[in-house]
């Protein structure tokens, strides 16, 4: 069985469930904000991970700069991402005995046993919850190049609907 802790507010948590569920994985979703990892519970994660309680920290955030998270120790971390879930990295993906954190979200898939094809990535990338970021979802991002790859990929969107199509 897949899991994943997902956060649906992250761009990059919601491309990494898109890029799974476009490859067959129907992983069993856990929103971690909510439903916070119990402290035993996330030093499995870390140990399947293979990484400190440090390493799995987003020091960016508020929380973590107001209570000092980076200077504490890795049982006063645990705890502290146990009762600010907001301080984990997201999102991981979790099978079995493996863990990763899907950031880059491709990497998910040494976790999962995926092979991604050019094709399934850009699809994912472009189609699967289009990302916000476009300012005219007619166009492809990063300009005639990466307009072109998605040609060669056998990606194709009508202008006028807004409608994809392949081959």
């Amino acid at each position: 069985m897949t899991t994943i802790y997902h956060n649906p507010r992250c761009s990059k948590s919601r491309a990494t469930l898109d890029l799974l569920q476009a490859n067959g994985v129907d992983p069993e979703v856990i929103l971690y904000l909510e439903t916070p990892p119990s402290a035993d519970e996330l030093r499995d994660i870390l140990g399947k991970l293979g990484k400190s309680a440090h390493d799995l920290l987003r020091g960016g955030e508020a929380v973590a700069k107001e209570l000092d998270a980076a200077a504490q120790d890795e049982v006063t971390l645990i705890q502290t991402m146990v009762a600010n879930p907001i301080l984990i990295e997201r999102p991981i993906v979790v099978k079995g005995s493996r863990a990763v954190v899907g950031r880059p979200r491709k990497t998910c898939c040494r976790c999962c046993d995926c092979t991604l094809s050019a094709r399934s990535v850009l699809l994912t990338q472009w189609w699967h919850g289009q990302p916000r970021a476009f300012h005219r979802p007619w166009r492809a991002p990063g300009g005639p190049g990466m307009q072109a790859s998605y040609r060669a990929a056998g990606i194709h969107r009508h202008r006028e609907y807004g409608t994809a199509s392949t081959g």
